[in-house]
């Protein structure tokens, strides 16, 4: 069996070596801002077989190659960045840490027809209830109609939120308190 490895060396000894495996990765969202959130995720690499007197991680003058990535419905990214530093495993033994980071941005269009806009509709139809008169028989029948509508709006905001036990949205938060 014949292993072949993606692995350039050049004239003055520098070996350049592209791994032709994919890894997956995770990162933490927080939603306090959704739909309007931006996300930071960052990886990091460490090799710790290897001190830096034997290997030295450097970046590419070319940055992050990005044009690979596939276009997603949902985000977008904004920033990319790259960088290198030397941390100390041991007191006399240092290693090379490389680490990228991506900046996400949610698309916002599809919330903001469905979930933002109906908010602040039912919102603006709830001020009219204390337009109409007390004896009016349509106010309790306007007030009764908006308590559904709330309930709907936070269903199908509850429905299109990402699931995330550290942080709940802000308008989350908003409409469990008008409906309390």
């Amino acid at each position: 069996m014949t292993v072949r490895f993606r692995a350039t060396v050049a004239y003055n000894g520098s070996v350049f070596w592209a791994p032709g495996f994919k890894w997956r990765t995770g990162c933490t969202i927080d939603l306090f801002y959704f739909p309007l959130d931006t996300q930071l995720c960052s990886v990091q690499f460490v090799n710790w077989q290897h001190g830096r007197d034997m290997l030295v991680f450097s970046l590419s003058s070319y940055g992050l190659m990005t044009n690979l990535m596939e276009e997603n419905a949902q985000w977008e990214v904004v920033n990319q960045s790259a960088g290198t530093q030397i941390i100390m495993a041991t007191p006399t033994v240092s290693v090379p840490l490389v680490e990228f980071s991506l900046t996400f941005r949610r698309k916002p269009l599809y919330y903001v027809f469905y979930v933002l806009l109906p908010c602040f509709t039912v919102s603006a139809i709830s001020i009219l209830v204390f337009l109409l008169h007390a004896e009016a028989g349509e106010k309790i029948s306007l007030s009764v109609t908006v308590l559904l509508s709330y309930t709907i709006v936070l269903i199908n905001v509850a429905d299109v939120t990402p699931q995330n036990g550290e942080t709940a949205p802000l308008i989350s938060k908003l409409y469990r308190r008008r409906t309390q």
